[in-house]
């Protein structure tokens, strides 16, 4: 954004020799403009003496604001200089980016120049109060300006998570106005929006910068967020430090820390979306799952996650282990749930033979399988193709209602081998399914079911077979020719 000139007076002097002139020069503006936006003063005043410089002082007033700034160039190219702007309207800094919106607010910046001429050391601190963009209204927040070439110094502080999330909605929102490009922020936003609950918590943090606004590198970078909530439930608390430079994203570590919970992240991803990341998770309650999630039952345990992410971000590869300690949906409580190993790619979510393990009173049900994954909707296809296959040796029933609410109270134990494939829409299961003094409330009766004890055949073309199936109903055993004896009901 530079000025243009219907009228502006030089008046100075010069002196010296020519190898080594010196000289005084004081120019001051008579109408002028930048991007639209009058420029109501513009004067230099300094000089000069052979290889060194003095600006004494340079004020520019535009559209409300003023920015002043002077500094000298010694004979060995060293420059020493100052700057500050204040206050500025924050709509001024919107028509000098060409864009458009509702604004409220002022900023104010100071700032440093010392270094070689080629290659100053650009220092920067910007302060606002009361800023709003269309609506959205923030308290002041000590931030950091990024002048090019950078090499600065950022911190802040005390930046209130939810009114990060409403003063970035705004700014999308002005970008998208402007026919500016905001899908993937879009995205985000809409995303965040449809939580019950709003995550809250206080941001802190400090960077280095360095290169230029063209190719910037953020070094040392630190961020810290406490006093994290999500509706009732506590956030952990994080630490992160790392950097940019070169179009990659070095994350030395992430750390996230609440009670018991411990989670550790390292790695790098590319700007180009490629990704190497290592994850450790260790105690992670399940709960904290529920505020993000509608329509779905809620879930409790605590998990440990290891797993590695590679590749693309936007459909990574994964390959890890997971293990949750007492886990609990609706009714069904479980000791453990163990994967020893799976892979998660795009097309498939696979999980070794006997690779899963459900744990309840030390009676394991193992199973394995590969199921249809996408990274977009719908995640399990419920169309396409799987496989999977599950072992029970020692079983209990009661663990079936809390995955089946509606059905009937049913106790006892039970051990299968079971077989499917298919599609998830139309599953085909083979294998079979047998009880051992089982018992089962009749739903609309006051009498039980009990000592159920048999077998049930899973064949082909969604057929079963009953083959042994005895009960007694109160005191009335059921054996051959009632309804329960054998035979081939096609189900």
């Amino acid at each position: 954004m530079f000025p243009t000139f219907a009228g502006i007076t030089l008046e100075g002097t010069v002196g010296g020799t020519f190898k080594a002139p010196a000289g005084t020069v004081r120019a001051p503006l008579a109408d002028g403009s930048a991007k639209e936006i009058p420029v109501e003063r513009l004067e230099v005043r300094g000089g000069f003496a052979g290889k060194s410089a003095q600006l004494d002082e340079l004020v520019l007033e535009l559209g409300g604001a003023t920015v002043r700034a002077e500094g000298t160039l010694d004979d060995g190219g060293r420059l020493t200089g100052a700057f500050s702007l204040g206050p500025a309207p924050l709509s001024l800094a919107l028509q000098a980016a060409d864009l458009r919106g509702e604004t409220a607010g002022h900023l104010r910046l100071r700032g440093q120049v010392e270094g070689e001429l080629n290659d100053p050391t650009v220092t920067a601190q910007v302060e606002s109060e009361g800023l709003a963009l269309a609506g959205t209204k923030e308290n002041s927040a000590p931030a950091a300006a990024p002048v090019a070439p950078l090499d600065c110094q950022v911190t802040w502080h005390d930046l209130a998570v939810d009114g990060l999330r409403r003063l970035t909605e705004a700014v999308a929102r002005t970008l998208d106005e402007n026919d500016q490009e905001v899908s993937g922020l879009d995205s985000a936003l809409s995303h965040l929006g449809k939580l019950a609950d709003r995550p809250q918590g206080v941001l802190a943090g400090r960077a280095a910068f360095a290169g230029s606004l063209r190719d910037p590198a953020v070094r040392d970078a630190r961020l810290d967020f406490t006093d994290g909530h999500l509706g009732s439930e506590p956030l952990p608390a994080l630490s992160l430090a790392g950097g940019f430079e070169q179009g990659v994203i070095t994350c030395d570590s992430l750390d996230l820390l609440l009670n018991d919970f411990r989670t550790k992240v390292s790695g790098q991803a590319k700007l180009d979306g490629e990704a190497d990341l290592t994850v450790n998770i260790h105690q992670l309650p399940l709960a904290l799952v529920n505020p993000w999630t509608r329509d779905a039952p809620d879930i409790s345990g605590l998990a440990d996650l290891t797993v590695r992410v590679t590749g693309p971000t936007k459909k990574p590869h994964l390959e890890g282990a997971l293990e949750v300690a007492e886990p609990a949906m609706r009714n069904a409580v479980l000791d453990r749930v163990q994967v020893k190993r799976f892979v998660l790619e795009e097309g498939a979510l696979t999980i070794d033979p006997d690779g899963l393990e459900i744990t309840r009173q030390d009676n394991p049900l193992v199973a394995g399988g590969r199921l249809p994954f996408s990274y977009e909707a719908p995640v399990l296809d419920r169309t396409k193709p799987f496989e999977a296959a599950a072992r029970v040796a020692h079983g209990d029933l009661r663990l079936l209602r809390g995955f089946l609410p509606a059905m009937p109270t049913i106790v006892g134990g039970w051990q299968a081998d079971l077989v499917a494939s298919g599609t998830l829409e139309k599953p085909d299961l083979r294998g079979h399914v047998g009880l051992q003094e089982a018992s089962m409330v009749l739903p609309g009766l006051e009498s039980n079911l009990h000592g159920l004890t048999g077998e049930i055949r899973l064949e082909p073309g969604r057929r079963a077979v009953i083959d042994g199936l005895t009960a007694t109903l109160n005191t009335a055993p059921v054996g051959p020719g009632s309804p329960a004896s054998p035979g081939q009901p096609t189900l």
